[in-house]
């Protein structure tokens, strides 16, 4: 389970799934929705909510302001844009 949010995405899921949004943070502007699957983010492959920090805590380490993660949604895989600081 996720302990922390960061930048408005959600306090908990499991296994890279959304499981709860914050309708004005940052997952819900950037299009996530309940049950979105992460697959990765910033090229790293997320099996838990540790990997999905870890891959954005990479990003940010590399000086980039924004880690583009792959998503499942329903059956469909898109990419979106996530800002990191």
């Amino acid at each position: 389970m996720i302990r922390k949010s960061v930048r408005g995405f959600p306090k908990r899921s499991c296994q890279g799934v959304v499981a709860g949004l914050s309708p004005s943070g940052v997952a819900a502007e950037i299009g996530l929705s309940t049950g979105d699957v992460i697959l990765d983010v910033g090229g790293k492959g997320v099996k838990s909510p540790e990997d999905f920090y870890k891959a954005l805590a990479g990003v940010q380490t590399q000086g980039k302001r924004i880690a583009l993660a792959r998503i499942k949604s329903n059956d469909a895989t898109r990419f979106v844009a996530i800002p990191v600081k």
